[in-house]
């Protein structure tokens, strides 16, 4: 296992400047959401503090809770 990370180490070194800055290009562009549920989830640090309780939300949208 070590050998394959050595080798991938030297892979990397052996990249030039502009192979280097379109891997970084391509690792770190946002791709688009495949599903809408993604797109239209709210960030963590929007939920936090909201005083929202989710799942009691849906327990009383399914009827468990009155």
């Amino acid at each position: 296992m070590g050998d394959i990370a050595e080798a991938f180490r030297d892979h990397l070194r052996s990249l030039s400047d502009t192979e280097w800055d379109a891997l970084v290009a391509e690792v770190r562009t946002p791709k688009p959401c495949a599903s809408p549920t993604m797109a239209s989830e709210v960030t963590q640090s929007e939920r936090i503090g909201t005083g929202r309780n989710e799942g009691l939300a849906e327990a009383r949208r399914r009827g468990y809770i009155d």
